[in-house]
């Protein structure tokens, strides 16, 4: 048997070491506690900002059918479409012209 256990004396290095690594693992289980508090306010967020994103969408198809309603019944005879459209519109004599360039 070693001297240490005959006489229950601890080096003061180990006590140290233990008295360091007592408060690290102190440490490290305080900000294990902060960062779950943290991940829950996160998620917390994205469910909100998940909610917002689908009340928004939902609004959005509402209101399209209801401009379509409106266009329908509203006195005009004809759907009203949600986006306008763009159309570009080119002439015959134009891409006669360009493939005529083209050729040359």
């Amino acid at each position: 048997m070693s001297t240490q256990q005959k006489t229950g004396h601890v080096p003061e290095l180990l006590v140290k070491k233990r008295k360091r690594d007592e408060q690290w693992a102190a440490e490290r289980a305080a900000a294990a506690l902060e960062a779950r508090k943290q991940s829950k306010i996160k998620r917390k967020d994205m469910f909100k900002r998940a909610e917002q994103y689908v009340k928004e969408y939902r609004e959005q198809v509402r209101g399209t059918a209801r401009t379509r309603t409106v266009g329908l019944f509203g006195g005009c005879n004809c759907l009203q479409a949600p986006v306008p459209l763009r159309l570009a519109a080119v002439s015959l004599e134009d891409l006669q012209a360009a493939a005529a360039m083209s050729m040359a």
